[in-house]
């Protein structure tokens, strides 16, 4: 399913939208949020899948799902957050 064109702004305040991060060949959106704990999990498993499939075209888009407007204190816990994970890189 083509999903349709978003704007995303990323947590060194760049932004991209949707069409220009998507993947040639499947891209998972994972939508997430600090106050879940089953988030660190699922963002643990798609790190997995990305490092074993990336160079088969796989992309990811990680989307925090805080609130449309996001406090500095909060910008702070989701870049701590990414930053506990593991990188597949």
């Amino acid at each position: 399913v083509e999903a349709p064109d978003f704007l995303l702004r990323s947590p060194s305040g760049g932004k991209h939208n949707f069409e220009e991060l998507h993947g040639e060949k499947m891209t998972i959106i994972l939508f997430w949020a600090t106050w879940s704990r089953k988030s660190e999990v699922a963002l643990s498993r798609v790190e997995e899948l990305y490092s074993k499939y990336r160079d088969q075209g796989l992309e990811v888009i990680a989307i925090n799902a805080e609130g449309q407007e996001i406090s500095s204190a909060t910008e702070d816990v989701i870049l701590e957050t990414s930053r506990r994970l593991p990188s597949p890189r």
